[in-house]
């Protein structure tokens, strides 16, 4: 929701020579990294860290069997992270279980938007956090791209949307907030388009409009509800405008103050993701360095940051390139 520049390129796990589409700008899956899929089980605090337990928006109550195979695939998401606090290490396992389970889950129930995003969450995180060679990961973000055009429209069809090619999108974000999970089909959408461009050569995802479709799915999170997950819409767009090269006739609307407007605008609606924190202070200290010490006292906030047990792998992945820009900066935090 990471994986390039300074942020999160440098623990991406990425493989050596990758190089993102349009510059840095595809970087921006770890924007969001909002892991989290709808209505995961809770599990109590003896427990291995269990993770993606924050409902997004909306959420689905009804009761899921204890003996199919979304509890089984939550089950084992829930262990994602065992022995993570000491090692430092994932074991693949349990990411690999239950994308096992939640694609027979699926296939039962192919509507269901909550397993939708149950699915790809666990995809991406396999190719993000687990997949070391180039070639793994571009086919598990081809796989996370195709189940979310399929989740999209899945929504839009709930939702009553007959063409979303020609709707305004006010109507159709009108529409999609009454439907469960609309949202999270356009952040996983997003972030997949995101990481598609960093596996693929650049002639491709100029070819395949990657940069339009990051924007426009954010764009419509946007306009669906931009306080959802710690203000994830405001975040991606901002650091899409961030860090994406303008190119006349491809990327010419990229804005720079637009993109420091939108991720101080995330940073307000929540202090509760280290990414806010950590993408303002990138944003700062690359389009606004005399404003370097408001960038550095981010980043002393994210470095002091005490990663949620729902999601230890993700910030503690923050916390640690909020300290890892400190270093460059040979910054002390007071």
């Amino acid at each position: 929701m990471i994986r390039f520049s300074c942020l999160a390129r440098v623990t991406s796990g990425g493989p050596p020579g990758s190089a993102p589409v349009l510059g840095l700008a595809f970087a921006l899956a770890v924007l969001l990294q909002t892991t989290g899929a709808l209505a995961r089980p809770q599990e109590s605090p003896d427990k291995p860290p269990p993770f993606a337990l924050e409902i997004r928006h909306q959420p689905l109550t009804e009761k899921i069997p204890e003996d199919g195979p979304e509890a089984r695939g939550d089950r084992a998401w829930s262990q994602r992270a065992r022995g993570f606090a000491r090692s430092g290490q994932i074991d693949p396992a349990p990411t690999d279980e239950a994308i096992a389970a939640y694609e027979a889950a699926l296939t039962a129930d192919p509507d269901n938007l909550r397993i939708f995003a149950k699915l790809i969450e666990a995809v991406y995180f396999k190719g993000d956090y687990v997949a070391r060679a180039r070639d793994d990961k571009k086919v598990l973000f081809e796989r996370q791209v195709e189940l979310a055009a399929r989740m999209v429209a899945v929504a839009d069809r709930k939702a009553g949307v007959e063409n979303p090619d020609t709707i305004d999108p006010e109507d159709r974000a009108r529409l999609l907030r009454n439907v469960p999970g609309a949202i999270d089909a356009h952040l996983w959408a997003s972030i997949g388009w995101g990481m598609w461009g960093m596996t693929h050569p650049r002639v491709s995802s100029l070819a395949k409009g990657v940069a339009n479709k990051i924007r426009d799915h954010g764009r419509m999170m946007r306009m669906i509800d931009e306080r959802f997950d710690h203000g994830a819409a405001l975040r991606l767009l901002g650091r899409f405008h961030s860090e994406t090269p303008r190119v006349i006739l491809i990327t010419g609307y990229i804005d720079r103050e637009q993109a420091l407007r939108m991720l101080r605008e995330a940073n307000r609606i929540s202090k509760d993701d280290p990414k806010n924190l950590v993408f303002l202070a990138d944003a700062i200290l690359r389009h606004e360095p005399e404003s370097m010490a408001e960038a550095v006292g981010l980043l002393c906030e994210a470095s002091r940051f005490t990663p949620d047990p729902g999601q230890l792998i993700e910030h503690t992945r923050m916390v640690d390139q909020a300290r890892s820009m400190l270093a460059g900066l040979e910054t002390v935090c007071p």
